[in-house]
């Protein structure tokens, strides 16, 4: 379970977005920590917006460890990430007319959700993967769907895959990258 100090710093960076048009994504959903503040903020201002939660839900992908930090291959050694996607949904239940959870890599999955038309337009992205491949491509293919307004924030803080992937694409693309905070919840971020 999040802090109340991650759960104020989620909700103040979101609810930046309450006039933004479009669905919310959570890229590296874990337990559905965060899914849960966010879907209960949803939930109670009675929302027509939708969660869209990813994740393996069987930690990371081997293929995308090379460059980890040391963290990181200690989580995926001990498979500290690996979590039942049955466990989440079931935790989740209440907001079952909000979140939709679904399971694979997101170098894929994001793909086949552009594809068949369950992404169009987000006014949050929220990338919690750790990693800086899918942290990149994450960013990268759902960057042209996030409504202008719209923010894409990392939650990891300084170092690692995440923080390096936001950090190359603002650069790439000449964009203006903010730092939320040192504390718990969002670091990084950009608004379109």
């Amino acid at each position: 379970m999040k802090t109340e100090k991650y759960k104020e710093n989620v909700l103040d960076l979101f609810s930046k977005t309450d006039n933004i048009k479009g669905d919310v994504i959570e890229v590296g959903t874990h337990t559905g920590d965060t899914t849960e503040i966010i879907a209960e903020y949803l939930y109670k201002n009675n929302s027509n917006k939708h969660y869209l939660g990813l994740d393996t839900f069987e930690g990371y992908d081997d293929n995308d460890m090379e460059g980890a930090n040391n963290a990181s291959i200690q989580n995926h050694l001990t498979k500290r990430w690996k979590i039942g996607y049955d466990v989440v949904k079931a935790r989740l239940i209440k907001y079952k007319n909000i979140v939709r959870l679904y399971k694979g890599d997101c170098k894929i999955t994001i793909p086949d959700l552009i594809k068949n038309g369950t992404i169009t337009q987000l006014s949050f992205i929220y990338v919690d993967c750790n990693l800086y491949q899918p942290s990149l491509q994450s960013i990268q293919h759902l960057w042209p769907y996030l409504s202008k307004g719209g923010i894409v924030s990392i939650d990891e803080h300084l170092v690692g895959g995440e923080t390096k992937a936001i950090k190359e694409f603002a650069n790439t693309n000449n964009l203006e990258l903010k730092y939320y905070s040192d504390t718990a919840g969002p670091s990084f971020y950009i608004i379109k």
